[in-house]
């Protein structure tokens, strides 16, 4: 986990350098993504003695586009000995819940971009599996697995972290334990 304490001239300059960092909102256009399974962003805060545009990043191990994020954002870097705004107690402090709902799960998939907000509302109102998921259950080898999974995913009102067909999920979508326990505690949040 690394953490960076940012300023830029201007929101619009950091989103130039950061644009993977970026989401399409229908209401709000494009915003920063808050969250998602390799980073925490806060972002847009002002010190009245330190003008520009502050944001506070923090890269989790693995996330995909970490040698990118880190060229660009090295223009903008400071390193104060005592940052006065910090992450605290961030929900990866927290204990890993044993269990969530299916709305939290589906929330969260869509927060992070797994599945869209459409597949979410799908997923909880009906039990339609999104394709994401579907095409990781179709991905399980042997067929009591896939088919566990598939009536796991498709039927639960709740996830159990430790739930043999979560294991096999996460496998199968190729994240990592820190990856799902990430999952759960942000998703619990919710």
């Amino acid at each position: 986990m690394l953490d960076l304490y940012l300023t830029a001239p201007s929101e619009a300059d950091l989103a130039a350098a950061l644009p993977m960092l970026r989401v399409h909102d229908d209401k709000h256009g494009d915003v920063w993504q808050s969250a998602g399974l390799h980073h925490a962003m806060d972002a847009g805060f002002e010190f009245p003695d330190a003008p520009g545009y502050h944001a506070n990043l923090r890269l989790l191990d693995g996330h995909p586009d970490r040698a990118a994020i880190l060229a660009a954002a090295e223009p903008f870097r400071v390193e104060p000995a005592t940052p006065r705004r910090v992450f605290a107690g961030g929900v990866e402090d927290q204990p890993v819940p044993p269990i969530i709902s299916d709305r939290q799960f589906a929330q969260r998939l869509a927060e992070i971009g797994i599945i869209t907000r459409d597949e979410a509302l799908a997923f909880v109102k009906r039990g339609d599996v999104p394709a994401a998921l579907q095409a990781a259950i179709d991905a399980i080898p042997g067929e009591a697995d896939r088919f566990a999974a598939d009536m796991q995913v498709s039927g639960a009102t709740v996830f159990e972290r430790s739930h043999p067909s979560t294991l096999a999920l996460a496998q199968a979508l190729g994240w990592s334990s820190a990856q799902m326990d990430d999952l759960w505690r942000r998703a619990a949040a919710l």
